[in-house]
């Protein structure tokens, strides 16, 4: 027997039958295997790179050439549309970004935005979006005979006109008035408390601050770093009504030169301003309310008898803060300030090295811009 000549072990009339059947299916399959990614995948990786670097407008110009292609396939549609809604959102469109959850759910009504990865604004729009079309899905009848997707372009799936009213954003959607890098103005109003040599002792903490307060209003601005940090600067008026009372101590004072009359109304003034630089810390920020800490550094200045002084000193405070809208919070703040030197405020040091100032007060902060 020719060793040469015979087929190998297990390779039989059959087997040799089915390679040129086997060669043939891997011809056929040739094509699909080398099937080219939706012309979209390299485009959508460059808008997301604009989208980091917040260049909105390029982001926004690559992804709408995206959507006026006929050969996009359903899985890049449906991320085009998730992006493009995310730039909406970082430039306060909310009228487009809505549109175009519209548009994404016209591709796949299934789809589910992924609360880990997505931004909580971004998943709050879509499941609101979502919700209200399948309200109005059940309201109204399906026609027998739906177009099929393929026949109806992507970019104008048609809108539900008019939209109803939504109900009012979700604390997620709400808390993005915290979120950063973006810069507020606000404004408060409260009390504010004097303790120094010419104010009145009490038995208890709350009726000493009731004995020695008078009205305090401050403007100031900050800017968020991110929604837990973020910088302060404010400028305070303090109205002290017993900043100019007579005390025994005044006609020991090297600066009360008339005897007679050691303190000069018309020359003097019971308004102190302070102007404050502070770093601000958020408790759980990504909420309707989130508690903060304040801490940093005062200057006041004072004026008794023509003569002005400046002091400088620590200040610290804690308070609440609740985001009313996107773009506007409320808050209420305690805080205290220590001038030195002791005679800075008052302009009299007798009985310690410092003054110590301290406010209880409620204000509005508004989100002015947005990066």
């Amino acid at each position: 027997m020719n060793v040469l000549s015979a087929p190998p072990p297990g390779f039989s009339l059959a087997s040799r039958r089915g390679l040129p059947v086997l060669l043939l299916a891997l011809w056929a399959a040739a094509p699909a295997l080398a099937q080219p990614a939706s012309p979209c995948v390299a485009t959508l990786e460059v808008a997301q790179a604009n989208y980091v670097n917040q260049e909105f407008a390029q982001a926004e110009a690559l992804l709408r050439e995206c959507l006026n292609r006929p050969d996009m396939d359903d899985q890049t549609a449906i991320a085009v549309h998730r992006l493009l809604t995310l730039v909406y959102l970082r430039q306060d469109d909310l009228a487009e970004a809505r549109q175009s959850v519209v548009r994404l759910l016209g591709v796949s009504f299934e789809y589910e935005p992924d609360p880990v990865e997505d931004p909580p604004a971004y998943v709050a729009l879509v499941e609101s979006i979502k919700e209200q079309l399948r309200v109005e899905r059940e309201a109204v009848a399906l026609p027998e005979e739906p177009v099929p997707p393929e026949e109806v372009p992507r970019d104008s799936v048609a809108v539900p006109a008019p939209l109803p009213v939504l109900p009012p954003p979700p604390v997620e959607a709400v808390r993005a008035y915290r979120a950063g890098p973006a810069l507020h103005a606000y404004a408060t109003v409260g009390a504010g408390s004097y303790g120094g040599e010419r104010g009145r002792a009490a038995d208890w903490l709350v009726g000493e601050f009731t004995a020695n307060s008078g009205v305090t209003l401050s403007l100031g601005a900050s800017f968020c770093l991110n929604p837990t940090v973020a910088a302060a600067l404010t400028y305070r008026l303090h109205h002290i009504p017993r900043l100019l009372t007579l005390r025994s101590a005044d006609r020991n004072s090297p600066v009360m030169a008339d005897r007679e009359n050691p303190i000069r109304e018309d020359d003097s003034s019971k308004w102190v301003h302070l102007v404050a630089l502070l770093g601000r810390a958020y408790y759980r920020p990504l909420g309707r309310s989130a508690s903060y800490v304040d801490l940093g550094v005062s200057a006041s200045v004072s004026r008794i008898n023509g003569n002005t002084r400046t002091g400088f000193g620590p200040r610290g405070g804690v308070g609440l803060d609740v985001a009313v809208t996107p773009e506007i919070g409320a808050f209420l703040e305690m805080s205290a300030t220590i001038i030195l030197p002791g005679d800075a405020v008052d302009h009299i040091a007798t009985s310690g090295g410092s003054d110590i100032l301290t406010f209880a007060e409620v204000g509005v902060r508004y989100r002015l811009k947005a990066w």
